[in-house]
């Protein structure tokens, strides 16, 4: 062979080469560009796990606030009941014992009514 026909097959490999290295640069651009657009999601993403992670974090205190409120109440309402019972109890005491007054009172002006009326 001739130096003429080697230099024209090699030149022809290396033109095969080249737009072979060329495709691939275009992929691996493409690839780049796929790359990014995953990582500006990835980045919104986390943007997004970052406000429910707040969110949720504002939940938890709530939760903790309420249940604290709740405890609080229900406290507070046993020590409400237990003064409504026992002033209850007090009241029924005394309607007794108003009740038992009034009893000795009738039977007092029952007498004086007898005494008054035997004259």
């Amino acid at each position: 062979m001739d130096n003429e026909v080697v230099l024209k097959q090699i030149l022809n490999k290396l033109g095969s080469m080249e737009t072979k290295l060329n495709s691939l640069e275009t992929k691996f651009g493409s690839m780049e560009t796929k790359l990014n657009s995953l990582e500006n999601k990835f980045g919104s993403m986390e943007t997004k796990l970052n406000g429910l992670e707040n969110k949720l974090e504002a939940v938890f205190e709530q939760t903790a606030m309420l249940t604290e409120f709740k405890t609080n109440t229900e406290a507070a309402l046993t020590e409400i009941n237990r003064t409504i019972e026992s002033k209850y109890d007090l009241i029924l005491r005394d309607i007794e014992h108003v009740a038992g007054e009034q009893g000795k009172q009738r039977i007092d002006i029952a007498r004086l009514k007898a005494v008054i009326g035997e004259r």
